[in-house]
């Protein structure tokens, strides 16, 4: 159900990428985007990772720092985020409030697919628990 754009030889287009996620998830996608540019110094790559299992993705970093993927997927699209040692007690700590179907699975990395409005305002909260204290600077 959730085919991932796995044809390395076959690089998407935004169009590609839209056409493939679907217009809900296009939104989800826009709004996490939105919020990147807005907080942080954004850079934005198209890759292909960790190989054929996984497949085209965004990967968004801050300045140098590395925040997360975001795999695009038949009628959806998956974000793989990793927490430092640092931002796991305040992860742990928020776990609760957030609609995470496998809350055990939290080591150090989670994939998690953005169905609702829900999943995406945890896995922004996620995202701001990794980036801790930085911030975009306003000019």
């Amino acid at each position: 159900m959730y085919e991932r754009m796995l044809n390395k030889q076959i690089i998407p287009s935004l169009n590609d990428i839209y056409e493939t996620i679907g217009k809900e998830s296009i939104l989800y996608l826009e709004k996490l985007h939105q919020f990147m540019i807005d907080s942080y110094e954004l850079s934005i790559r198209l890759k292909f990772r960790f190989g054929s299992d996984h497949g085209w993705c965004y990967k968004y970093c801050h300045k140098n720092k590395h925040i997360c993927y975001v795999f695009f997927e038949k009628g959806a699209f998956t974000v793989i985020i990793q927490i430092g040692e640092n931002q796991l007690n305040k992860l742990y700590n928020k776990l609760d409030s957030l609609s995470l179907e496998d809350k055990d699975a939290w080591k150090n990395q989670y994939s998690y697919r953005i169905l609702s409005n829900k999943n995406l305002e945890d896995i922004k909260s996620i995202i701001a628990i990794k980036m801790n204290s930085i911030k975009k600077k306003v000019s």
